[in-house]
């Protein structure tokens, strides 16, 4: 039996994931706050396990060398969460995902990052044959998410970018300059 859960009483509790982190849990709520990352959630209903991650971009950069890049990519971030519940003793025809984020915050100059993490996650998740059994992405929306592993339940408190605190649109546009930011590759060897 599901008790009903109130997130006001869970959001407290949560452990807060940053972009490039993931996490499983079979008590503990997740939470995170989107702009144009994605969040997948992934849930087994028999053994009441899961969890989210918090991605930045689709999939790694080539030829990246920065640990962190590799942390940022969907491609990445999906396949530790898939894994870590598959060694928990989740079953794979049993997991159902739900997605969010995507938004469209911030003017990025056509790189439209927020419909490209989107369209990997349902492919991606397609390609594994898990059922997306809800989603609330795109728009012109940040979110705050919170998951619930006792109950699969995902929460999804839309922002208006228009009217958030100036923190938010200080947070989403950090995230949005990462973005475009190079990154460095392998070549260079410093001997000590």
């Amino acid at each position: 039996m599901i008790v009903e859960e109130n997130p006001r009483l869970l959001e407290p509790q949560a452990r807060f994931l940053h972009p490039g982190e993931w996490a499983v849990s079979v008590a503990h709520p997740l939470a995170t706050l989107l702009g144009s990352c994605v969040a997948v959630s992934l849930w087994d209903p028999k053994l009441r396990i899961g969890g989210i991650n918090h991605f930045l971009l689709p999939v790694g950069r080539s030829g990246s060398w920065v640990s962190e890049d590799l942390a940022l990519a969907g491609d990445y971030a999906i396949e530790m969460l898939y894994n870590a519940l598959l060694r928990q003793g989740a079953n794979p025809k049993r997991l159902v995902a739900k997605v969010f984020g995507g938004g469209n915050v911030l003017a990025t100059a056509g790189l439209d990052v927020g419909t490209r993490n989107v369209a990997f996650a349902q492919e991606w998740l397609t390609r594994q044959g898990i059922e997306v059994v809800a989603s609330d992405v795109g728009g012109p929306f940040a979110r705050r998410i919170l998951f619930s592993p006792m109950s699969g339940a995902v929460y999804s408190r839309r922002i208006p970018v228009a009217s958030a605190d100036k923190r938010l649109r200080a947070f989403l546009a950090e995230e949005e300059r990462r973005l475009r930011a190079p990154t460095r590759t392998g070549g260079e060897v410093e001997l000590f």
